[in-house]
């Protein structure tokens, strides 16, 4: 004859599995449905473009800011920089240490905030010799049904509570 106690460990354990993928968030929360069909993807290839240094490619959805702008040393009002030399720019400050390069990005949120979405997520970054993680944010926008992301950074609120599967450097 099963014990009640014992019975309650075993089905407990059998549920876990199940109990913690229900107690994750969905990172889109309350994003409308139709907004989340756009992002999802979108946010995928953003996130790919910038871990493989896929510039040619992030050149077509990146809203070039201007933090994007100062990263590249042009003025805050310079026009859109063609995709040649957009992937030369980007290329120029990597070398030159000005800007670190995301290698490995997990989202956590996606938030309607003014007039497009603020994106979250744990992510590893390296410049030069330096290698660091914590909370990313980025603004995506939705045109016509196009996303485009501006410039992402790091919180300025550290520690942070960002832990990557692979959490090796």
């Amino acid at each position: 004859m099963l014990r009640k106690p014992y019975l309650v460990a075993v089905s407990l354990f059998l549920l876990s599995p199940i109990l913690i993928q229900a107690s994750r968030q969905d990172p889109f929360g309350s994003i409308r449905p139709q907004d989340r069909a756009l992002l999802e993807p979108a946010i995928r290839r953003f996130a790919q473009d910038q871990i493989n240094r896929d510039w040619a490619d992030l050149w077509e959805i990146d809203e070039q800011d201007i933090d994007t702008k100062r990263d590249f040393l042009l003025k805050d009002d310079a026009p859109i920089v063609p995709q040649k030399e957009y992937v030369e720019r980007k290329e120029d400050s990597i070398a030159g240490g000005g800007v670190p390069v995301m290698t490995r990005f997990e989202l956590t949120s996606v938030v309607a905030k003014d007039n497009g979405f603020l994106i979250s997520g744990c992510s590893a970054a390296k410049r030069e010799s330096f290698h660091f993680k914590g909370i990313v944010d980025v603004i995506a926008h939705i045109h016509e049904g196009k996303v485009t992301f501006g410039s992402w950074g790091y919180r300025y609120s550290m520690p942070h509570s960002c832990s990557l599967k692979d959490d090796s450097e």
